[in-house]
């Protein structure tokens, strides 16, 4: 029993048959502002349902919606019955059944037993406990809802009307109360185990405390409810749920895994609460709060994540694969190991693949044509007019159709033809910060979208066939992830660490605008850049790697001396100056490289110039041209590159490796110097490297940085970063791209410059 009583059943009353045309019992308002029962509604809506809570007595406390509780006046002579919002005032009534009519009696305060009795005048209707013998008594109920103890009983209160009914404390398990009316109930304790609550409302009640241990929620409606710190059980079921507009901050939906496809948490406030259990395949999130939310290995297939705000969530290992997430707020979130095949986070929509067209039909005019005008009605139910134009933005590759409700965007990766909506409503996400350990988004739609600080890196990273065009990624980490055939034209990868990734086949060219690619100060150490063009892009103060090493800064040559007298004092202030200081244990060695002169040989498909340079336990033989790595030669091998020509067994090692080498090439003897930096990573600097090399030049002294490289702001690397040389240098950066140096490439075609100089990031020439 609640402390209003134990539930006895929900009605509505009308006026007694006999006495003509049916009234029912509602609240009337008196001139004073007060309420009073009337027999005076012309038909039984929400305003006329009646609550009866049994007492201990066998008595009755009855209620109108509010609720406003029957009460007796005693301090009238007319003995009239009024209504209050405070229960403790209510009167106890008890019923007398007439066969199908009922009898009321009050009781007083002095235990008299009063019958009551009513008016069905239309001016002033009233009810009285003083009320004469002619006056109506009889009244004709019709449930709306059996008893708690009915209800108990029978397992049945199918089609309830338990709306605003105090159940607290009850126990409704293994009820079958689908499709029931339970908003604005008092729900706090009540168990539910096992009961089915299909179609069953909520909305509005309270539910502290309630237990749906092996409940079946499939279909139940939550909509606007308080679920702020549940631990409910264990659902069997809650497909298709609705807990939109809640707040469920700490909520526990399950503890063990339970079907939650299609649910609804629009807008809900689910800050910090625990999903780990739940299957949300085509769940739907839009608008909803997901801050610190835990997500770990959860299906989000297909859900909708718009406008969501997810600071902090984790998300480690869950499958996003084709989220709607448009507009959603991902910062700081924790998305290692996540699945993001074809995510929709960016500033326009995947919408579905385009087969039975070739290129050639989306270039044969400037109209679209018939047949494209049918693949967009059959495969993507999208209606295009014949006077809607295409727009060729990359031959062969990518085109636009000018469509009122487009632009649509059409794109050839590998053998696949997709279409993307470009509508201008769509907001990218914002993923600021977040972790993203192994991270694969494959085809992911991040257009636009703020990924500035993401730790997007790992063996298993995936951002290939992305669309990251005008993405923010600013500060990312991006060791070693494939972003292979992605859309980058102007992206923003400024300070981003992009070593290793591979950014083979990447498109930088754009539908409108011109935005360019931008990498200014990036760190593309080992990056593959092969089958990739950077068109007017920018690498200002960017960081690559040849064979040779990653180019740092020079000297002036005038500081051959010091290295030759191995002077680590006279030369620290200026590597400090260079921003790569030494440690006080660095030291330098002498090491010597040969150049070939191959010009003379008839292969055209070998080098002009080879380079051999000493490494730790071999010999490294390199294009000199571009600092290519081409194979290896043993270190005993040294002995053939002594003297003005190659031995012919040199000539024979260059063979079996796979290239020609000219017998008489002259070969021209150097030295470069390695220095060791010293123990430790120095503080204050970003990037360093436990060994660099100097090379000489006819005006200055090269410096470069040997793998690995350590990485001051991304512990994750502890031990540095291994890296390779970067590939396809000379074919990524077109003429008009600025390289590290802050130079165009057409000023190396030019010879305004050479080649080390293009490359060494600019503003790091060292002449103090």
């Amino acid at each position: 029993m609640t402390r209003l009583g134990r539930f006895a059943g929900k009605f509505t009353f009308g006026s007694d048959p006999a006495q003509g045309e049916t009234v029912y019992l509602t609240a009337r308002k008196l001139p004073s502002g007060r309420y009073a029962p009337a027999m005076m509604a012309s038909t039984a809506g929400d305003e006329e349902r009646v609550t009866w809570y049994r007492q201990d007595d066998g008595t009755l406390l009855i209620a109108l919606p509010g609720p406003l509780w029957i009460t007796l006046d005693e301090a009238s002579s007319l003995g009239y019955l009024s209504l209050s919002a405070d229960f403790t005032q209510a009167a106890r009534l008890t019923t007398e059944t007439v066969g199908k009519e009922q009898r009321w009696t009050v009781r007083t305060s002095q235990g008299e037993e009063r019958r009551v009795r009513y008016t069905l005048d239309t001016v002033a209707p009233l009810m009285t406990a003083k009320g004469s013998e002619d006056m109506p008594d009889l009244l004709h109920p019709a449930s709306l809802a059996p008893s708690l103890t009915t209800i108990q009983q029978t397992k049945d209160a199918f089609g309830a009307d338990l709306s605003d009914v105090d159940l607290a404390g009850q126990d409704l398990s293994q009820v079958d109360l689908s499709q029931a009316d339970l908003r604005g109930a008092d729900l706090t304790g009540t168990r539910f185990d096992g009961a089915t609550l299909h179609f069953t409302r909520f909305a509005g009640a309270t539910l502290a405390g309630i237990r749906c241990e092996g409940a079946d929620l499939d279909d139940a409606n939550f909509t606007g409810t308080g679920l702020d710190g549940l631990a409910w059980g264990t659902p069997s079921s809650a497909r298709r749920l609705s807990l939109s507009q809640s707040s469920a901050r700490g909520f526990l939906p399950a503890t063990k895994p339970t079907d939650f496809t299609g649910a609804n948490f629009s807008a809900t406030d689910l800050t910090g609460a625990d999903l780990r259990q739940l299957t949300l395949t085509g769940a739907q999130f839009p608008g909803a709060v997901l801050d610190r939310c835990r997500l770990d290995s959860v299906d989000l297939t297909g859900a909708s994540l718009r406008d969501a705000v997810a600071v902090g969530a984790v998300l480690r290992r869950a499958t996003l694969r084709q989220v709607d997430a448009h507009g959603a707020v991902l910062a700081r979130a924790d998305l290692s190991g996540a699945d993001l095949f074809q995510a929709r986070m960016g500033a326009n929509a995947f919408l579905f693949p385009l087969t039975g067209i070739a290129p050639g039909d989306l270039e044969s005019g400037v109209y679209v044509t018939s047949k494209v005008i049918a693949a967009f009605a059959a495969q993507g139910g999208i209606t295009l007019r014949s006077d809607d134009k295409m727009r060729t933005v990359q031959a062969g590759k990518r085109w636009l159709v000018l469509n009122d409700g487009g632009p649509y965007d059409i794109r050839l990766t590998d053998s696949t033809m997709d279409v993307y909506n470009d509508a201008p409503h769509l907001r990218p996400a914002v993923l600021h910060g977040a972790s993203c350990v192994d991270t694969k988004a494959s085809g992911a739609g991040l257009a636009k979208a703020d990924l500035r600080g993401v730790r997007w890196h790992g063996p298993r990273a995936t951002l290939d066939h992305a669309d990251l065009e005008g993405a923010v990624l600013t500060g990312g980490l991006f060791v070693g992830t494939d972003i292979s055939q992605a859309f980058l034209a102007g992206a923003d990868f400024t300070g981003a660490v992009l070593i290793q990734a591979k950014l083979r086949g990447c498109s930088t060219t754009s539908g409108e605008g011109g935005h360019t690619l931008c990498l200014s100060g990036a760190l593309l150490h080992g990056a593959d850049l092969s089958e990739t063009v950077i068109r007017s892009g920018s690498a200002v103060g960017a960081t690559v790697a040849t064979a040779e090493g990653a180019p740092l800064f020079s000297l002036p040559a005038s500081d051959r001396e010091s290295f030759d007298k191995k002077d680590v004092p006279a030369l620290a202030p200026k590597f400090a100056n260079a921003g790569f200081p030494l440690s006080d244990n660095a030291r330098i060695s002498a090491t010597q490289l040969w150049l070939l002169d191959n010009s003379g040989s008839g292969d055209p498909g070998s080098p002009r110039r080879y380079k051999v340079m000493t490494m730790s336990t071999r010999l490294r033989v390199m294009n000199a041209d571009n600092d290519q790595h081409l194979f290896y030669l043993a270190s005993e091998d040294k002995k053939h590159l002594e003297g003005a020509a190659p031995t012919p067994a040199l000539v024979r090692l260059f063979k079996d490796a796979g290239y020609a080498l000219d017998g008489s090439a002259p070969i021209t003897a150097r030295t470069y110097w390695t220095v060791i930096t010293g123990t430790g990573t120095p503080t204050g600097v970003p990037t360093s490297y436990g060994t660099l090399r100097v090379f000489p030049t006819a005006d200055r002294l090269r410096v470069t940085g040997v793998s690995p490289v350590r990485l001051r702001d991304h512990p994750e690397y502890t031990d540095g970063v291994a890296f390779g040389a970067t590939a396809n240098l000379t074919g990524a950066f077109d003429a008009n791209t600025l390289g590290p140096s802050g130079h165009p490439r057409r000023h190396v075609d030019e010879g305004l410059l050479d080649r080390d100089l293009y490359l060494t990031p600019a503003s790091t020439e060292s002449t103090s």
